[in-house]
C-alpha cells in the first residue's frame, strides 16, 4: 500500500507543494532540503559536504524511482 505522500510530514510537504503548484517534485524537494540546511546552519549546526550532496541528490533520486515504480 502506498499513499505517495512520504513517511513523515517533512517528506509530505514537498509532495503537496509540487502537486498544488504544478512544479517538478525534484526541484521542490531540493529547495525544501536546502531550506532545512539553511535553518540548521543558522541554528548552529555544522554543514558538511555529505549534507550538501544529499540535498542535491535526494529529490532527483526519489523522482527517478517514482517514475519507475508508478510509470507516470
Amino acid at each position: 500500500m502506498n499513499s505517495k505522500s512520504g513517511l513523515s510530514p517533512f517528506d509530505s510537504v514537498p509532495t503537496m507543494i509540487s502537486s498544488k503548484l504544478h512544479l517538478p517534485f525534484f526541484a521542490v524537494r531540493m529547495c525544501w532540503d536546502f531550506t532545512a540546511i539553511l535553518i540548521g546552519t543558522i541554528a548552529g549546526g555544522v554543514l558538511t559536504i555529505g549534507t550538501v550532496i544529499l540535498a542535491f541528490t535526494i529529490g532527483p533520486a526519489v523522482s527517478f524511482i517514482g517514475r519507475i515504480m508508478f510509470h507516470d
